[in-house]
């Protein structure tokens, strides 16, 4: 099927109410966007890591879907 130009007028609603009902959508997905973390990570270049790397293991890398350590 080849590929045909599409204007980027088609993109909008074409009555009043559609468009309305756009830019409400486009309001409502711009506040679920990711927010910074209210508490600063910690570094990776933090000096207690430099003489523990079992702790720096444990607290860095873990299994994303459970939260569960891998060490």
């Amino acid at each position: 099927m080849p590929r045909t130009y599409r204007p980027a007028s088609s993109y909008l609603g074409t009555t009043e109410e559609a468009r309305q009902a756009q830019l409400t959508n486009l309001i409502r997905g711009r506040t679920k966007r990711a927010r910074k973390a209210l508490v600063k990570p910690p570094s990776l270049r933090d000096p207690a890591y430099e003489t523990d790397i079992i702790r720096f293991a444990e607290e860095q890398f873990f299994i994303i879907e459970t939260r569960k350590p891998i060490v």
